[in-house]
């Protein structure tokens, strides 16, 4: 639980649509602003390629720790997060999770991936959060989302827990493989933090789903806590400058449905010519930078991409892979992606197979 609550939330992300940039993401963070919990919230998110963060560095150093040490036990997995970094992070034994889905009831949003900066407000006179977008910290405008509101009234009001299970958990193997462990280590400690542990699976399935008044939690810890100096917010609106780019503007952001007119400017602002190329930010391949593709076929949410090989000034050539069940034998390197992991997108490499020069300028600003 945060020390102090301010009026400001600022907020660093990784740009991945899978598990931060995403529709829960942001209806949570509106459910606070309705509520009053934060008077405005800023969401930005990194940058695609090297970009980094400090959380980044904590999970380096702990993949280190792990790779020196003999872990048996939670306990002595939490221990060594803790230990492997200054400051030294926190770790949490969580023993339920809460049904925000359900809780938020949140509107369908489109074309979210392309901005890197949100923020989100307060309308006094309607009582909704308000979200407004621009596709790097440095531009100048604040850009309103079309179609309707982020919440949707439906949403249930209450956050429940969600049902503990061990159905997906094969219990009786993992005694058996424990009773191969204790063979090789002081198997009295050993068993006896397992068999605790095992225990704490049964008895947490046996939880009964509860409410959990969040909200009322954050409101009063804000309430009773001490007032701090006057909050003031950094405006970087006067600093913008002028980055080198490939799309003159991003696909509007849509939330709920689109008037006609609306989903026609969509469709003007982005469409994939097949047999153009692609710059993408794909989570499947984090450690490769730039992902370069050619549009083999499109379709409402996913392109079909010949995958290329090669760097920012060497030739590119189309990749391959192995056919399976075939030795010896290679085939295209051919996949499936959804459209919004599309970065940057048609144009042509040069006649000797590099990057265009707009391109590389636009990557070196990544």
């Amino acid at each position: 639980m945060l020390e102090f609550i301010p009026d400001i939330l600022y907020l660093q992300m990784d740009n991945c649509y899978g598990q931060n940039k995403n529709k829960y993401t942001l209806g949570f963070l509106a459910r606070l602003i309705e509520e009053k919990i934060f008077k405005k919230v800023k969401l930005s998110f990194l940058l695609v390629g090297h970009t980094h963060e400090d959380v980044d560095q904590v999970f380096s150093r702990f993949s280190v720790w792990i790779g020196q040490n003999t872990v048996l036990t939670m306990d002595e997995l939490m221990k060594g997060f803790e230990t492997c970094y200054r400051p030294r992070p926190t770790a949490i034994k969580m023993h339920t999770v809460y049904n925000f889905q359900r809780w938020l009831g949140v509107n369908n949003v489109k074309n979210h991936s392309k901005p890197h900066v949100f923020k989100i407000t307060l309308n006094e006179k309607t009582g909704k959060a308000e979200v407004q977008y621009k596709g790097l910290s440095t531009d100048k405008d604040w850009i309103k989302p079309g179609g309707d509101g982020l919440l949707l009234e439906e949403g249930q009001r209450q956050l429940y827990t969600i049902p503990s299970t061990t159905d997906n958990i094969d219990i009786e193997k993992l005694k058996t493989d424990l009773t191969t462990v204790y063979r090789y280590y002081n198997a009295e400690d050993l068993k006896s933090w397992w068999d605790g542990y095992i225990n704490e699976l049964y008895e947490d399935e046996e939880l009964e789903t509860t409410e959990v008044q969040l909200v009322e939690i954050l409101r009063q810890k804000k309430i009773n806590q001490k007032s701090p100096e006057e909050e003031n917010e950094v405006s970087n609106t006067d600093d913008a400058i002028n980055l080198p780019t490939l799309k003159p503007e991003i696909p509007k952001v849509i939330i709920g449905k689109a008037d006609r007119k609306a989903a026609q400017a969509i469709k003007e602002v982005e469409t994939f010519e097949i047999g153009s190329f692609v710059i993408c930010n794909y989570d499947k391949y984090p450690d490769e930078f730039p992902q370069l593709a050619r549009v083999i076929s499109v379709s409402d949410e996913n392109l079909e991409l010949l995958w290329y090989k090669g760097a920012k000034t060497t030739t590119w050539k189309p990749a391959s892979r192995p056919v399976k069940g075939q030795r010896g034998q290679r085939e295209p390197w051919t996949e499936i992606v959804p459209s919004i992991a599309v970065m940057f997108y048609d144009f042509q490499l040069t006649p000797l197979g590099k990057l265009p020069q707009h391109i590389k300028e636009v990557l070196d600003q990544l």
